[in-house]
């Protein structure tokens, strides 16, 4: 079984003011439009594309679905706010993963398998519901579909990937906000459904309880998962694989003066918190951002002072002025080992936690983070540009938990 992301799906109020946000200051394409039809709502579904990002993006509405003949023309949520409300997964098993959502709950089950066609071919799909808020996947298998998009979609005309900047390459992970002691359940549902696995944050992490970061008496607790991966495609070497992770956050304590409490009153429930896209190069990345007017956050004064000697950074020809003006956080590891051409030899999806944990710790990499502000009204949902060497493992934990304390922080003091 082999997962990989296909598309992310939004609902939103104003379809015409979120794709104008991701296509003047993330620098996405317009990438295929509904074919004609009946549906009064095609005009309202916009699909954007940057590099193998893609996002379809529809009206919020209320009511039943679909709206049309064809599924993936328009979807409706039936969630009240701003939301990512659908990871479309790509992969072969779809009636197999539905068979084991039946086997926790039928309602599990938002759509049994159907297919959908056009002169390309057909797509087998369905689609199962998270145990995350509003989250559901739409499975869909495209091994007898050759097309360039799905079915009822034309790609536009104008859409060439060379011609187009790749200022991010993919989608490295996902961040969903969960309730109190909800983790456990979730990462159990992902690894029953779709065959994820627990994946290492940080070396400091605890099997049991996660990698905690505190700050007085709040705090928060993350783990992380991965889909299942072609053992072959992780030998490669200096290939990072695009295969699915999702990390899952929730507080150490019910506390209504939370980050995570504030999150779920905005969002009327859990759900997808941020969308982290890879880079080859983050600093020119941010810097073509900020240039178009993206707003990111500012980390603590002290960061980089308190973090990491100058020399570290230097010897990543890198400096401290340009990660400060930049809002970058680096995260960095010095191991044993005398080069990083093994790093790709260890298979996280299939190893043990201690065996992560050692590689994790043995092995030379880095990893460079920028988070953007809230990309809502109901600032809930926030991007993140990682870029990554030597490792698919790691999500800047430790930066994580610098950027949570001051906003934690800033929140209370407001």
């Amino acid at each position: 079984m082999y997962h990989t992301i296909h598309h992310i799906r939004y609902s939103v109020k104003n379809v015409e003011k979120f794709s104008s946000f991701l296509i003047n200051q993330l620098k996405f394409k317009k990438y295929a439009t509904p074919k004609a039809s009946k549906c009064p709502l095609q005009s309202k579904t916009t699909v954007l594309r940057h590099a193998d990002v893609i996002f379809i993006i529809d009206e919020l509405k209320e009511g039943a679905e679909p709206c049309c003949g064809n599924f993936f023309c328009h979807r409706n949520n039936n969630h009240p706010v701003n939301t990512a409300c659908d990871v479309c997964l790509q992969t072969s098993q779809v009636d197999f993963i539905l068979q084991r959502g039946k086997s926790v709950s039928s309602e599990n089950i938002h759509r049994e398998t159907d297919h959908i066609g056009d002169k390309d071919g057909i797509v087998s799909y369905a689609v199962i519901k998270s145990p995350v808020g509003n989250l559901q996947h739409t499975l869909i298998d495209l091994t007898k579909y050759g097309g360039a998009f799905l079915p009822g979609f034309e790609v536009d005309q104008a859409w060439k990937a060379e011609e187009n900047p790749q200022v991010m390459t993919a989608v490295d992970h996902i961040a969903f906000a969960l309730k109190l002691e909800h983790t456990d359940e979730v990462v159990q549902w992902y690894n029953h459904c779709l065959g994820f696995s627990r994946m290492i944050i940080n070396i400091e992490e605890d099997f049991d309880d996660g990698f905690v970061v505190k700050e007085g008496t709040r705090g928060l607790r993350l783990k992380a998962v991965l889909g299942p991966q072609h053992l072959e495609e992780q030998k490669l070497k200096n290939k990072v694989p695009q295969v699915p992770k999702f990390v899952l956050c929730e507080a150490l304590q019910l506390d209504k003066k939370s980050l995570m409490e504030d999150f779920f009153s905005m969002h009327q429930g859990e759900g997808v918190q941020h969308i982290a896209f890879s880079t080859n190069n983050i600093v020119d990345a941010i810097s073509h951002y900020k240039a178009s007017g993206l707003q990111c956050v500012l980390p603590p004064d002290a960061y980089y002072t308190e973090n990491f000697s100058r020399n570290e950074i230097e010897d990543l020809n890198l400096t401290v002025e340009t990660l400060k003006a930049n809002n970058i956080l680096l995260e960095r590891n010095q191991g044993e080992a005398e080069s990083g051409s093994d790093w790709c030899e260890l298979n996280f999806g299939v190893s043990g936690l201690e065996e992560q944990k050692q590689h994790l710790k043995n092995t030379n990499w880095f990893i460079m983070q920028a988070f953007t502000n809230p990309v809502f009204e109901e600032k809930t949902l926030f991007f993140e540009l990682i870029q990554r060497f030597q490792t698919i493992s790691g999500f800047g934990a430790g930066n994580i938990g610098a950027s949570w304390r001051a906003a934690q922080k800033d929140w209370c003091d407001k």
